[in-house]
């Protein structure tokens, strides 16, 4: 069985894999959390992003050699929505489907794998 990540370990992870999740975290204690689930998504999150399964709309944007102006342009989707989401104040998640769809063909990669 793996040990449980201590909080503090999972709050900085987090903070670079999924920031919603790490301002929850934040606010609660280990005794309010059940730390066994938390150390088990950040694992999983982290895993999925080392393997190659998860990357970043930025990360991806820059394999694809492109600006944010020319994403903009090639999917529809407005610039200052991908420069939100680049810089964490908005998450992939968020996006509409049709926005992140149009992205990721843009980009040339699966919806799914944008995180």
């Amino acid at each position: 069985m793996k040990k449980n990540l201590t909080l503090d370990y999972c709050i900085r992870i987090a903070r670079n894999l999924d920031p919603e999740f790490a301002d929850y975290i934040s606010c609660r204690t280990e005794k309010e959390l059940n730390m066994e689930e938390v150390s088990g998504y950040i694992r999983d999150i982290r895993d999925r992003k080392f393997r190659g399964d998860l990357m970043t709309i930025k990360d991806a944007r820059k394999a694809a050699r492109m600006t944010q102006q020319q994403l903009s342009d090639e999917s529809g989707v407005n610039i200052r929505q991908i420069q939100r989401v680049e810089s964490g104040a908005s998450q992939a998640g968020n996006l509409t489907a049709k926005n992140l769809i149009a992205i990721a063909d843009a980009l040339g990669v699966d919806p799914h794998k944008l995180i």
